[in-house]
């Protein structure tokens, strides 16, 4: 079911950027393209979904490589380093950055709204992954120091 959800909202998505009311300039221009390329990405997902259902697969490795490719910069990235988990991450924050830049546009109409939504969700579990290895990095840095340990050594008695 959540495949065929994907599968209709990808569709829906791509149309209503074909066919409904367009953000001008620039700034629309690649908020249009991002909404887009979102869409198919999103039809795609879908399918994977039903295919990785029917054949009791795990898909998960692609959805990371449909996510990473979800927009032109990721694209651009993830192919030039074959990195996807940095494809990701500049995908994000591309799309945060168009967000922040022109957010009428980005509400415009149903595909540039769900494409800022996915945006949103996507830079909050990105803050959230960053606030968790820099939390991890600064307790282990301050974590007490347990001493040296102690090696007990053959014939001599030990307290």
């Amino acid at each position: 079911m959540k495949g065929a959800g994907k599968i209709a909202l990808g569709v829906g998505l791509v149309a209503t950027a074909a066919f409904g009311d367009a953000p001008g300039g620039v700034a629309g221009a690649l908020i249009l393209t991002s909404a887009t390329l979102g869409g198919t990405v999103t039809t795609v997902s879908g399918v994977t979904d039903v295919l990785g259902a029917t054949t009791h697969t795990d898909v998960s490795k692609a959805q990371e490589a449909l996510d990473a490719t979800s927009n032109l910069p990721g694209l651009a990235v993830s192919a030039a380093g074959g990195n996807l988990k940095a494809g990701q991450t500049v995908a994000t924050i591309s799309d945060t950055a168009q967000l922040a830049i022109s957010p009428r546009d980005a509400t415009k109409n149903l595909a540039t709204t769900v494409d800022a939504g996915r945006t949103v969700f996507s830079a909050g579990g990105m803050l959230k992954s960053a606030w968790n290895s820099f939390s991890s990095a600064f307790s282990g840095a301050f974590a007490p120091n347990p001493g040296a340990p102690v090696i007990p050594v053959p014939g001599v008695p030990t307290q």
